[in-house]
Formats: C-alpha cells, sequence, structure tokens
C-alpha cells in the first residue's frame, strides 16, 4: 500500500487492507496492523549575530534570518542560548543581550575585550525541537577607558605654589587597568618635560591660566 503524505496529519492511525482476487473471485480482506502518524521536528533555522562587531557595551541581536518549518503546521517557539568563549552564559536565553551581561565562566566573570560570542537557538513545536541552529562567532573588540575628571589644586594660587593635578573617576568597561599620562598648559601652551602630577610655580606667571589634561589608557 502506498499513500501520499499529504493526505495523512498528526495523530491518525493508518491501516491499509489487502484483498486477494484471482481475477474471477475476491477473498477475504486482511487489514495491517494500524500506525501511528507522529509528530515531525521542526527543520533548522538559519541565525546570526548582528551587528557583526561590538564590545561589551553593545547591544547584540540573534537574529533568525530564515524559519524553521514544521511539515505539521504546529506553531513555533524558539529558545535562544548566548555563549562566551563556548561557555553558556547563565540566564542568557532573550533574542537579544548587551554583551556586558553575559559571563564567561561558573564563577560570573563577565564578558570582555577579546572573549568569543556566539548564539545557538532551536525552534520548538512542544513535542520535538529542531536541530540546533549557530551564529557566527563574534570578537568583542576592546572599550577604550571612559570618564574621569582632572582638577587642578589649589583653586586659587601663586607663583610660590605648587600645583597638583588630581584625577578623579574614569574606568574600563572591559576591567582592564587604567592608567593615566598627564600634560600641564599654560594659557594655551603645552609646558615640556611636565608630564607627573605636579606643576611649580616656576613655569606660570601671575595672570596666567593654568590647567592639566588627563589621558587615559588601558595598555592595549
Amino acid at each position: 500500500c502506498q499513500l501520499d503524505p499529504a493526505l495523512t496529519t498528526k495523530g491518525m492511525v493508518l491501516s491499509c487492507a489487502y484483498t486477494p482476487g484471482d481475477g474471477e473471485d475476491e477473498g477475504e480482506a486482511v487489514d495491517t496492523e494500524g500506525a501511528n502518524v507522529v509528530n515531525t521536528p521542526p527543520s533548522m533555522p538559519v541565525v546570526a549575530i548582528n551587528p557583526t562587531e561590538g564590545t561589551v557595551t553593545t547591544a547584540f541581536t540573534c537574529q533568525i534570518t530564515a524559519m524553521a518549518e514544521d511539515a505539521d503546521g504546529d506553531s513555533l517557539d524558539y529558545l535562544y542560548q548566548w555563549y562566551v568563549n563556548d561557555y553558556p552564559s547563565d540566564g542568557s536565553t532573550s533574542a537579544q543581550v548587551v554583551a556586558d551581561l553575559l559571563v564567561s565562566d561558573d564563577q560570573g566573570t563577565p564578558a570582555r575585550g577579546g572573549d568569543t560570542i556566539r548564539c545557538e537557538v532551536v525552534a520548538d513545536d512542544v513535542d520535538a525541537q529542531s536541530v540546533t541552529a549557530v551564529s557566527q562567532d563574534v570578537v568583542l573588540a576592546n572599550s577604550p577607558p571612559a570618564g574621569g575628571q582632572a582638577v587642578v589644586t589649589p583653586a586659587t594660587a601663586t607663583e610660590a605654589t605648587t600645583l597638583s593635578c588630581e584625577i578623579t573617576g574614569g574606568g574600563d568597561a572591559d576591567g582592564d587597568e587604567v592608567t593615566w599620562t598627564i600634560t600641564w598648559w599654560v594659557d594655551d601652551s603645552e609646558v615640556q618635560g611636565a608630564a607627573d602630577g605636579t606643576l611649580s610655580g616656576d613655569s606660570f606667571n601671575k595672570g596666567q591660566a593654568v590647567r592639566c589634561v588627563g589621558t587615559s589608557t588601558d595598555g592595549i
């Protein structure tokens, strides 16, 4: 017996009756045992991470570029999982995530520049799941240090005063150590050779404006 699959639906019980005949008379029909039409798992979707580059402050989306199909016509849910360096990031099961919310190990270490992320997706029809779809890898770029404030103290000085440049705040999204380079400026001219946190009164005169500039680096 042959039956067009298009005529069947999940949950049917199919059987076939054979009737013998010699061309003149037919014998008693013989029925086969019933065969259940079972669920067909969904096909595998196709996924990709968008954007294709970014840092730990970037919001990445695990985008389904080709939807899964279900031969039974079942409605489908999509289940997401994000990975950092092949580690399944705990609780990261949404389609979109900011990279610094991902973790790279069971100690909860946040993702950082240089780590590799990817997403995996399965289509689920309640009874079965598709083969896992795997996105491309994205290597997180380094995040430069940000923030911070340079303040000259004391605010009022004379030519006999030694000024200090105090740096406060600032940080690095990747958790890298931040170092500062300080330059001093009198009016609009950089003071040559003054690269530490202090400036003596020999470098400025009454009535001049003095400021310091702090430039941060994470060494990468």
